[in-house]
């Protein structure tokens, strides 16, 4: 993977499901010339995250959320501070559509595991 040059921060995550995106960002305060955007991560390719595709781009200052739909894959929350500085804080957090049944299928996969462990410690006395 292509290091982002000084002033660039790259955040990479993955979604593993389809569903939305909320991401948060507080006490944003910085030079005229800064840039905060979604975007592709790129795993091992030599590209520059200023040409890659934006789900959103934002260079206002203050509190705002902006939501966005996503489906599976990698994703980076790029700060790019070439142009100004910039300060603040930012949070992201992930809803999937299918929650409901990803809980129970989580809770069923859970139950399988202790079930089977509890039957290795049972055959091993």
């Amino acid at each position: 993977m292509r290091k982002p040059g000084p002033g660039v921060i790259v955040k990479p995550f993955r979604i593993p499901v389809n569903g939305k995106l909320t991401c948060a960002f507080s006490n944003i305060v910085g030079a005229s010339g800064f840039q905060i955007y979604l975007s592709d991560f790129f795993t091992l390719m030599n590209v520059d995250y200023r040409r890659g595709p934006k789900y959103f781009l934002t260079t206002k200052q203050g509190d705002y959320k902006i939501q966005v739909d996503l489906g599976v894959g990698e994703y980076s929350l790029v700060i790019d501070s070439r142009q100004g500085r910039v300060d603040g804080n930012f949070s992201l957090n992930f809803e999937s559509r299918e929650y409901p049944r990803e809980k129970y299928a989580a809770w069923g996969l859970a139950f399988i595991e202790v079930g089977a462990s509890m039957l290795l410690v049972g055959l091993i006395r």
